[in-house]
């Protein structure tokens, strides 16, 4: 019996990623009710909340901006390091990322709304986000592991 590689999908950490993101979207901040509100009613296509994006999950999605933003409260002074290595992965798949703070987003919303505006609405922007969104699931859940060529030949794929 030889030993080969196969690619398996890790479905039970997918989905415990997923069931975190529906419980993050029955409690969401108020900054970030608020700021989805904003963007509903400026005519803003489409804004997906809690959005898995791999193994991370996002406060705001903007597909037609290929864009995601974080709304940031004060905890997030202490974990500065851990989410510029979350900005920088999300960006290395081609996604844009824009970190707003609780505090900008109440007191000063129009600026926040200038900002994302920045970013052009597209179908272009759309089909790159859906296929980065396909990266991340394909880099976070597919793994490689090891079998014996008997186990291989026993299981459909």
């Amino acid at each position: 019996m030889t030993a080969s590689l196969k690619m398996t999908y890790d479905r039970e950490t997918r989905n415990l990623i997923k069931d975190r993101a529906r419980k993050l979207r029955r409690k969401q901040t108020g900054a970030e009710y608020h700021l989805r509100n904003r963007l509903r009613r400026n005519g803003e296509k489409r804004v997906l909340r809690q959005c898995v994006v791999g193994k991370l999950i996002v406060d705001l999605a903007l597909p037609y901006r290929n864009l995601l933003v974080e709304v940031d409260d004060s905890s997030h002074v202490v974990r500065r390091d851990r989410d510029t290595m979350r900005d920088l992965w999300v960006a290395n798949l081609g996604f844009n990322v824009l970190r707003v703070t609780n505090e900008a987003v109440f007191q000063n919303p129009d600026s926040v709304l200038h900002e994302i505006s920045q970013f052009p609405v597209n179908e272009d922007n759309r089909i790159k986000f859906q296929m980065s969104i396909r990266a991340a699931r394909a880099k976070s859940y597919w793994k490689e592991v090891e079998c014996t060529n008997e186990t291989a030949s026993n299981k459909a794929f």
